[in-house]
C-alpha cells in the first residue's frame, strides 16, 4: 500500500511447551515471549477432564449417532487421550466409518487404541479375567475416603463410573456412607 492502514490484531497461540522455562534458558526469544504472553490460559489434557470426553465425541460425531453401549462409553473414559481433542475427532471419524446401520456404538466401532485400556482393565497381566472387587473391600475403601468417589477411583486405579458400577453391583449406597461419615 502507499499509505498506512491502522489495524487491530490479536494473536492466539498454543503449545505444550513451558515457554517461561524456555525463555529463561534462552531457547525462546524474550521479545517474542513478551508479545505472546498477554493472556495465558492453561488447559489440562483430557486425561484430567474425562467428564468432557463423551460430549466432545458427540459434538464431533455425525448428527444421528446411535447411543453408546456401556462398554463403549467405559472404553472411551478409560483411554488416556494423549492427542487430546484431535484424537477424539479422529475416533469420531472412525465411528462414522464403522457404524453404518448399527443401532448402537459398541467396542467394535472404536479403534483398538481406545479399546485396549478397557480390555486391560478387565484382565490380569496373564490374560485371565479379573473378578469384580469384593464387597467388604469396596466398602472399606469408600469409608476410608469418606465417600469421595473420585479419591476412591484414584486409589483403586479405576474410573468413577467403575466405582459407581461396582457399588451398584454390590448394592452399596455410596451417598449413605458419605452421609454417615459427615454426622
Amino acid at each position: 500500500a502507499d499509505r498506512e492502514v491502522e489495524v487491530d490484531v490479536r494473536f492466539v497461540s498454543a503449545t505444550h511447551q513451558d515457554l517461561v522455562a524456555m525463555q529463561q534458558s534462552g531457547r525462546f526469544r524474550e521479545d517474542l515471549y513478551a508479545r505472546l504472553a498477554g493472556v495465558t490460559v492453561v488447559l489440562p489434557g483430557l486425561t484430567d477432564r474425562r467428564e468432557e470426553i463423551l460430549g466432545l465425541l458427540v459434538a464431533a460425531a455425525p448428527a444421528r449417532m446411535p447411543p453408546l453401549t456401556l462398554q463403549a462409553a467405559e472404553a472411551l473414559l478409560l483411554h488416556d487421550w494423549p492427542l487430546n481433542v484431535r484424537e477424539v475427532q479422529q475416533v469420531a471419524a472412525v465411528v462414522r466409518m464403522f457404524m453404518a446401520g448399527a443401532s448402537s456404538v459398541d467396542l467394535e466401532h472404536l479403534p483398538t487404541s481406545v479399546t485396549a485400556a478397557y480390555h486391560r482393565a478387565l484382565t490380569y497381566d496373564d490374560g485371565r479375567p479379573s473378578p469384580p472387587m469384593e464387597r467388604a473391600e469396596l466398602v472399606r475403601v469408600i469409608a476410608e475416603h469418606e465417600g469421595n468417589v473420585a479419591r476412591v477411583a484414584r486409589t483403586l486405579g479405576k474410573t468413577r463410573q467403575q466405582i459407581y458400577r461396582l457399588a451398584a453391583l454390590h448394592r452399596i449406597d455410596v451417598k449413605a456412607l458419605r452421609d454417615d461419615r459427615s454426622e
